[in-house]
């Protein structure tokens, strides 16, 4: 299962906040949330808005970067092709 990730932050399952969070809002079929630390983001979600923040997208890039993903995944699993196309995109930019 890919990790949800933040849409005010872009902290993960897989890399929490420093010092720690837990998710306020969490929709595993998209793989986003909002974190603890990000409550500001709760009245954007509940509207129905799940994009990630610039600030989101700048952190997935930089974990995404600093963990040597490879160009292309030797697996894809069901659910995977979200999180893929995210990373591909931030590559990108």
């Amino acid at each position: 299962m890919s990790p949800a990730a933040c849409i005010g932050c872009g902290c993960d399952d897989d890399h929490a906040c420093e010092g720690g969070c837990s998710w306020l809002r969490i929709d595993r079929d998209e793989y986003v949330g909002v974190c603890s630390s990000c409550p500001q983001f709760e009245a954007r979600w509940d509207a129905g808005e799940r994009d990630l923040s610039e600030a989101a997208m700048d952190h997935m890039a930089e974990l995404a970067a600093a963990e040597d993903l490879p160009e292309e995944p030797s697996l894809i699993l069901p659910g995977d092709v979200t999180y893929v196309d995210t990373l591909r995109y931030l590559r990108s930019r």
